[in-house]
C-alpha cells in the first residue's frame, strides 16, 4: 500500500478502475497487471494543494490496495511521465446543463488580451481576477488555454515551469473559494488536462472552434457536437461524422492523432448509444 503522483503509469490506469477489476499499465520493466482490492478516497479535491503544475487540479489521494499478478513488486517502481503517451481518458457523461441550441451551435467568444500582473513576480493572489476573467468568457475551458491566454498577455514567449506553478496556485486559491469548478478532461503529452469553468456557467457549451485546435475543446463539447451532427444531419460512416465534427469546429486535417481523440470520445461517450456505426 502506498501513495501515487497522478502521472504514475499506474494511477493513470487506475483512473477508470472500479473494485475487483484487473488493470494493466506499462512500468521501465515491463507490463504488469494488478487487482484492485479497495478503494478509499481520503480527501476532498478542493482541499489539494502542490507547488507542482497544475497543482490546483490534483486528484485528491487515494489508499490503493493492489494485489500484482505479475512476479515483480510494486514497491520497485517509480512514479514517472511516460513519454510515448498522449491520450488518456476517464468515461465521458454528457450532464444535464448541455446547451444545444435548435438553431445551430454558439458562437465562440474569445477572451479579449489585457495587461496583466507578471506571474513571475506577482503573488497568485493577485492572478486570480485576471483568471476568473478569462474562465467567465471562454469557459467551460481547458487548463491548459487558460495558461496560454494568461501567458500571451503577460507578453510570454513560453509558458515554463515556474509561470504554471504561479497560475496553478492562482487557481487552487479560486477552486478553494468556490469561485471555479474543475473536472478531468485527458492527459495530452504527459500532462494532466481540466476543464474549468464558473459556477454560473453550463458544464457542457457547444460553440464554434473560434482559434482552437481540437486540443483546446473540451472532450465533452467534442461528444455534444457528434450528438448535435447526429441528431440534425445524420452520417454513413465514422469518417463522414468525425469529418462533420472538425468542420463544426471550423477545422480539416484528420490526422492520426485527431482521429484518436474523437475516435476515443466516440467509443466512451457515445458508442453504447443510439450512435451505432458500422
Amino acid at each position: 500500500m502506498g501513495i501515487l503522483g497522478v502521472h504514475a503509469p499506474l494511477a493513470q490506469a487506475l483512473l477508470c478502475a472500479a473494485e475487483n477489476e484487473e488493470v494493466e499499465f506499462t512500468t521501465a520493466q515491463g507490463p504488469r497487471t494488478v487487482t484492485v482490492l479497495s478503494i478509499e478516497r481520503t480527501r476532498d479535491l478542493t482541499t489539494i494543494s502542490t507547488p507542482t503544475p497544475p497543482s490546483v487540479l490534483q486528484p485528491a489521494l487515494v489508499n490503493l490496495q493492489t494485489a500484482l499478478v505479475t512476479s515483480n513488486t510494486l514497491a520497485h517502481d517509480q512514479p514517472t511521465i511516460s513519454s510515448s503517451a498522449s491520450l488518456s481518458l476517464a468515461p465521458i457523461s454528457m450532464p444535464g446543463l448541455l446547451t444545444m441550441p435548435t438553431d445551430g451551435v454558439l458562437p465562440y467568444e474569445r477572451w479579449r488580451p489585457r495587461p496583466v500582473p507578471d506571474p513571475h513576480h506577482a503573488e497568485p493572489v493577485r492572478l486570480v481576477p485576471e483568471i476568473l476573467d478569462i474562465v467567465s468568457v471562454e469557459g467551460p475551458i481547458l487548463s491548459r488555454r487558460v495558461f496560454q491566454l494568461y501567458a500571451r498577455a503577460a507578453s510570454i514567449q513560453r509558458l515554463r515551469r515556474e509561470v504554471a506553478s504561479g497560475l496553478s496556485l492562482a487557481l487552487d486559491q479560486a477552486i478553494r473559494e468556490g469561485r471555479l469548478i474543475v473536472e478531468a478532461d485527458r492527459v495530452i503529452n504527459g500532462e494532466q488536462q481540466w476543464v474549468l469553468r464558473t459556477p454560473e456557467q453550463a458544464s457542457v457549451l457547444l460553440r464554434k472552434g473560434g482559434d482552437r485546435s481540437l486540443d483546446d475543446i473540451p472532450l465533452t463539447e467534442i461528444a455534444a457536437a457528434m450528438t448535435y451532427i447526429s441528431a440534425r444531419e445524420g452520417f454513413t460512416s465514422q469518417d463522414e461524422l468525425f469529418r462533420s465534427c472538425l468542420s463544426l469546429f471550423g477545422l480539416k486535417r484528420l490526422t492520426e492523432n485527431v482521429r484518436q481523440t474523437l475516435e476515443t470520445v466516440w467509443r466512451r461517450s457515445l458508442g453504447s448509444s443510439n450512435l451505432d456505426i458500422e
